[in-house]
């Protein structure tokens, strides 16, 4: 059992598995990411394959550098690259003109990413 009263509840271990599923998706989103990024996987694959939703994976990528400090820049391509990354397959399915688009700012954010990603 977790040994912090604040975290027990009335069986002693609801905190504990709170806790445990927070770092459970944090870890596979980071796996998610690590995976799409090295070209393993597509993004649908992957969280498929790791069992993470696109919510899980959003909210794990909007806030996982929050103690970090990175230009702005950097931050609106990340985010714009996750959001191509999530629209990918459906926009397939989209108008010809969007599926231009989606094929535009997919290699725009990647142009402009920093190396590491």
């Amino acid at each position: 059992m977790y040994s912090e009263t604040k975290y027990q509840g009335d069986d002693g271990s609801v905190g504990l598995e709170l806790l445990a599923n927070i770092s459970q998706v944090e870890e596979r989103s980071r796996v998610v990411e690590q995976a799409v990024a090295e070209g393993y996987f597509n993004f649908e694959e992957a969280l498929s394959l790791y069992k993470i939703t696109e919510q899980e994976y959003m909210t794990y990528f909007l806030l996982k550098d929050e103690n970090k400090t990175r230009s702005k820049q950097v931050q609106f391509f990340e985010t714009l690259n996750a959001l191509v990354l999530m629209f990918h397959k459906p926009s397939m399915q989209f108008d010809p003109d969007v599926r231009r688009l989606m094929k535009k700012l997919e290699a725009f954010t990647k142009e402009h990413l920093p190396a590491s990603h």
